[in-house]
């Protein structure tokens, strides 16, 4: 069954991060800092399956398929100890759709980035064929004419968070709508009324020791979620249906009363008799 899951983050400089290193572990690939010379190495890593580059309409660099420039002048472009040189966003792309359906939502996704004026790269990673999701990288700044512009303080505010996870929840709907498969909610269940506990997001190191029969704390706890509101789901079935079952009965037994007495169930009717009401208590 398909999940909601979105996480945002940021390319910190403070945190010891660099916007190239991040592109090169993202994208699987043998990257080098062209400020610095320091080449980043991950290439061998398996489990990617593309990589796409994105820009805002109306620039077209010469460049375009060069992320490893992209992302130095991303760290050219912040030069403070603490600066954001990227931003990034994750989401879990959902295994009952195929590879095709899965690119099309992590290109829309980025497209949508690149319409704010983000420049973004995109990779999929497959996870083993059991956790498929996307990381979207984005510049800090609007990207014009070959250069990234100053950091854009709105992307940083939760307005701008809550919009980016409702229109990822449109997008996901629509696809998982056209597959006929269960639609999903950016809302909490305390949001949606729901008294129920979220699952925890497990990730490939959980599903991988589940998959070789070992005890992960994240898969059991999800695990044991699914298992109680099964329980639950179950128990409020047997409610409604037994009061389902308990109306029914009592209605054939009025009916066969009615009979036994030689009377017409269906040609009864049913009066409430008028009360007089008190003029000085007004019942």
């Amino acid at each position: 069954m398909a999940i909601y899951h979105l996480h945002a983050a940021t390319i910190n400089r403070s945190r010891g991060q660099n916007a190239v290193a991040s592109a090169a572990y993202r994208q699987r690939a043998d990257l080098t800092d062209q400020n610095t010379g320091e080449r980043f190495r991950y290439g061998k890593m398996a489990d990617h399956r593309e990589t796409f580059m994105v820009y805002p309409d109306g620039t077209d660099p010469e460049d375009k398929y060069d992320s490893a420039k992209l992302w130095s002048k991303a760290e050219a472009a912040n030069t403070r100890k603490n600066a954001v040189t990227a931003r990034e966003y994750e989401f879990s792309l959902p295994r009952e759709l195929d590879d095709r359906s899965q690119k099309f939502l992590a290109l829309d996704f980025a497209l949508g980035l690149a319409r704010r004026g983000m420049a973004c790269q995109a990779s999929i990673h497959d996870g083993a064929g059991e956790n498929p999701h996307a990381h979207i990288m984005g510049t800090n700044g609007i990207f014009n004419d070959g250069e990234i512009g100053k950091p854009n303080r709105e992307w940083s505010q939760k307005p701008f968070l809550k919009e980016l996870r409702k229109e990822w929840e449109l997008k996901l709907n629509k696809m998982l709508k056209l597959h006929n498969l269960p639609e999903v909610s950016s809302e909490s269940f305390k949001t949606r009324g729901m008294d129920r506990p979220p699952q925890i997001h497990e990730g490939p190191t959980a599903r991988k020791m589940e998959a070789e029969g070992r005890y992960s704390v994240k898969a059991h706890y999800n695990s044991k979620l699914i298992d109680i509101q099964l329980n639950q789901d179950i128990q409020i079935i047997q409610r409604e249906e037994g009061s389902k079952v308990l109306e029914e009965f009592h209605a054939a037994e009025r009916r066969r009363y009615y009979e036994n007495l030689g009377v017409d169930p269906d040609s009864l009717t049913v009066t409430k008799p008028e009360v007089e009401k008190d003029d000085d208590y007004g019942y």
